[in-house]
């Protein structure tokens, strides 16, 4: 598991959304680079959305997210780059 200490966190650990399990509940923090940001915005995510692990496809398939209702697959890889903090 991708984890680092933060001290913006109530928990002290900052998750990539590849970390989280199936039935995970997360706000996105960060989505990385410029690109990946548009990407993921015109999608319906962004700093400080909130959203569910649907499914998470084994050998490095994507995970999938339910977002304002809508599901969203996100690439391994990608998701591995959206940092993402646990609710309290």
């Amino acid at each position: 598991m991708l984890t680092r200490r933060n001290e913006s966190s109530p928990t002290g650990e900052v998750l990539t959304l590849a970390c989280l399990k199936t039935g995970g509940k997360a706000r996105v923090l960060d989505l990385g680079g410029a690109g990946i940001n548009r990407r993921l915005v015109s999608l319906g995510i962004g700093p400080g959305t909130e959203l569910e692990v649907v499914s998470v496809h084994p050998f490095r398939g994507p995970v999938v997210v339910r977002v304002d209702g809508a599901q969203v697959a996100i690439g391994r890889g990608l998701a591995e780059k959206i940092k993402v903090e646990e609710p309290v």
